[in-house]
């Protein structure tokens, strides 16, 4: 083996000290599921213009958005309101089960193998 390749071999190596531990994961982007809930009403007024709004369902995002798995339909002014007085305060309805139900309509219609998502 020339010297060349085994120092490669060296640098690729397991490195106990990296600190690649430390990086931020990726996050799950679907712009497929986004336009899919962007056809639905808004879940809190019912408006048909909706945005897709990314909800954190209680994780600590650290400044990142959270994955398009968790994204909602609402109209701007709900959009504006959740971001303004907070999660607590603004859903009427369980907002994890309706993430399930958009999520399981949206599989149901023939949309990507589940692994995709």
């Amino acid at each position: 083996m020339p010297i060349a390749d085994r120092d490669n071999d060296a640098r690729n190596a397991y490195n106990p000290w990296s600190r690649d531990w430390l990086k931020k994961p990726k996050t799950f982007r679907a712009e497929g599921y986004l336009e899919f809930i962007r056809t639905h009403p808004c879940l809190e007024c019912g408006d048909p213009k909706t945005v897709a709004h990314h909800e954190s369902l209680g994780q600590n995002m650290m400044g990142g958005k959270p994955p398009d798995t968790h994204a909602v339909p609402l109209c701007v002014a709900c959009h504006d309101m959740r971001h303004h007085i907070g999660a607590e305060n603004f859903w009427s309805r369980d907002v994890r089960m309706a993430i399930i139900q958009l999520l399981t309509e949206y599989l149901r219609n023939g949309n990507p193998d589940p692994a995709d998502i």
